[in-house]
């Protein structure tokens, strides 16, 4: 996707939303130089358990 889509563009910023994912797996698909995503959104944040939540 990146060598045929993405890298046509100069100055763009690329996020890949990946829920289910880790920190380290969300490491794999993401590097500055634009070879990869720019950024990752892995969603860990709103894992929380709701029982913890609503008691």
């Amino acid at each position: 996707m990146n060598r045929e889509v993405l890298s046509q563009y100069d100055d763009i910023l690329t996020v890949g939303e990946m829920p289910g994912s880790t920190p380290e797996d969300a490491v794999h698909y993401t590097n500055l130089d634009g070879s990869e995503l720019n950024m990752v959104f892995q969603f860990q944040h709103v894992n929380y358990p709701l029982t913890q939540m609503v008691g």
